[in-house]
């Protein structure tokens, strides 16, 4: 559709062509007048007051996200000239809209007490009314807030105040977004078996009502919980049947972060192979979304995806523009730091290796993910080796064994086993050679025994399907 003044009309292809310049001009660093410049020209022409707060509150909502200070500064100007106004109920109703944007605005600066302080002013002046949809919604904005700032106990206080509303009314939309909030609370009280619980009961809401986003977003929740958790598995599975949704979102920033969280589920359960794809379609995106100019975003995905593709030199290369473009000494993260000891690990560069395993151990202690360690540990072993320095191997192959153990991560279990079992084997140890010998044959047979599981269950499924298709192909004949 072509947007013009005739066929959205004079005022509203105003709004249209501030909001163009706002979220257009003003990210692109453009010589233009400032976003609140802009609105408040446009609100100028405005013929009445109702008509003035009502531009403020379509605008606001259309930027705030963008624009937090340009609306925190309007909403401000303009609240206590409207509260004044406002005689009638729905004159009311939409300076409580306009108070409740102001605390949106708050939150997107991370400004929690000044946003909890506009949601209460809401909540208060509308608990005894008879709008117990309304109700239910300011309670949530409050204890979102609550939870931003840690405040589990006052978070669970609104949340009760919404559960008793919440048969009251009818929006499946609202009652998800409420199961998504639950989720997040117990998530942070490290309860993750209830926080999938209610994620899962979001999903199924969101489905229902043909809300891709949001479905996408409970499947993230419930794979990112899951993934914290420690059930890989059953994590990556959740975060690809989410995918097949996620990925249509173009433009949307769950797809990024879905792209994001199967890098790391797929490095964590050693498949490199898989994670460098969704690389790829990270580094493809991000060129679209911001052009081929080097960046320390850019430079570190290529430096992890050359690590993967065996060429180490160009990962050690791209992994120190990255740092040297960000001007930091350290990585955000423990990944670029145990990707760049690999790569000199690889080219025999052993103590500077050894420099960037143990930057990457620190930085892991910051994850709960016990792969991010155990990886870390296993590295180092190999480096102590690799240096002929058994002694100071063993104990790093045992630490990352017992994390292995303890989080039921079995492939590493199993490859921890055979390092430690040749280790003391070469050390003339014996009982401790026999124990790791005896623990990696069983683990080899009974992942062996799950792989040949999952391969019959295959094959059968294939054969009963042929036979389906021979019957159907008979049939048809006759």
């Amino acid at each position: 559709m072509i947007f013009s003044s005739r066929t959205l009309g004079k005022r509203w292809y105003d709004i249209f062509l501030v909001l163009t310049s706002i979220l257009l001009f003003s990210e692109l660093g453009y010589g233009q007048s400032s976003p609140a410049d802009s609105i408040q020209a446009l609100l100028d022409q405005a013929q009445e007051e109702g008509e003035r707060f009502e531009l403020t509150l379509a605008l606001g909502e259309a930027v705030y996200k963008a624009q937090p200070d340009t609306v925190v500064s309007l909403v401000n100007a303009i609240l206590p000239e409207a509260t004044t106004w406002a005689t009638t109920t729905a004159q009311r109703h939409l300076v409580d809209d306009l108070t409740i944007l102001l605390g949106r605005a708050y939150s997107r600066q991370r400004r929690f007490p000044e946003a909890i302080q506009q949601y209460r002013s809401v909540y208060e002046r509308v608990i005894d009314s008879e709008n117990a949809e309304r109700v239910f919604e300011v309670a949530l904005l409050v204890g979102k807030e609550h939870m931003q700032m840690r405040q589990f106990d006052s978070t669970e206080f609104y949340h009760a105040k919404a559960l008793e509303l919440e048969d009251r009314f009818d929006n499946p939309e609202l009652s998800a977004q409420f199961l998504l909030d639950q989720g997040h609370l117990a998530g942070r009280r490290r309860q993750p078996t209830a926080a999938v619980g209610f994620y899962y009961q979001a999903k199924d809401i969101f489905l229902a009502m043909g809300n891709k986003p949001k479905a996408a977003t409970a499947y993230f929740q419930i794979g990112a919980t899951l993934y914290i958790s420690g059930d890989l598995p059953q994590a990556l599975e959740v975060l690809l049947e989410g995918y097949k949704i996620g990925r249509e979102l173009d433009g949307q920033p769950i797809k990024r972060v879905m792209i994001d969280i199967l890098i790391d589920v797929n490095y964590s359960i050693g498949d490199y192979e898989t994670a460098a794809v969704y690389t790829k379609e990270k580094i493809a995106a991000w060129i679209v979304e911001n052009g081929p100019k080097r960046d320390p975003i850019l430079a570190n995905l290529e430096g992890e995806l050359k690590f993967v593709e065996g060429d180490y030199p160009a990962a050690i290369r791209l992994l120190r523009e990255s740092l040297e473009l960000s001007g930091k000494e350290y990585f955000d993260d423990y990944l670029g730091h145990y990707f760049l000891g690999l790569s000199y690990l690889k080219t025999d560069q052993l103590d500077t290796a050894l420099q960037q395993l143990e930057i990457a151990l620190d930085l892991s202690q910051n994850i709960v993910i016990a792969w991010s360690r155990a990886r870390c540990l296993m590295a180092i072993g190999d480096v102590y080796q690799q240096k002929e320095r058994p002694r100071e191997a063993i104990p790093n192959y045992e630490e990352a064994y017992q994390l292995a153990v303890k989080n039921s991560l079995y492939e590493l279990e199993m490859e921890a086993s055979e390092k430690l079992y040749t280790l003391h084997k070469q050390q003339g140890n014996s009982p401790l050679a026999l124990k790791y010998f005896e623990r990696q044959t069983q683990i080899k047979d009974s992942l062996f025994d799950a792989r040949v599981a999952a391969d019959l269950a295959r094959l059968t499924a294939e054969h009963e399907f042929d036979q389906e298709k021979q019957s159907l192909l008979f049939t048809q004949e006759q």
